[in-house]
């Protein structure tokens, strides 16, 4: 996988990912950011906690904090990753 990072602010991180021949994270994982994930072209399978979703570009993963998570895929595809230790307090106030 190409992975290319970019630091926008010392708790904010911006990753875009183009992958070839697709790729599956080995296991389920968490941790303390809140991330997004926007897939720009390809297709996963998407698993939020026990439930697994068809993500087709174009669409959008978030994934709260310790909330367990996975993508599998066996085609190409591109995305751009987004972590921050707080979403929640500062990108989704009513």
């Amino acid at each position: 996988m190409a992975d290319k990072r970019i630091f926008l602010y010392e708790d904010l991180e911006i990753f875009y990912e183009d992958t070839k021949k697709g790729w599956s994270m080995p296991y389920s994982h968490h941790h303390t950011n809140y991330e997004i994930y926007i897939l720009l072209s390809g297709k996963r399978l998407v698993t939020i906690g026990d439930i697994t979703y068809r993500v087709e570009a174009g669409m959008a993963s978030l994934f709260e904090s310790n909330i367990s998570h996975r993508s599998v895929g066996d085609t190409d595809y591109t995305g751009i990753c987004i972590q921050k230790p707080i979403f929640k307090n500062t990108f989704c106030l009513p």
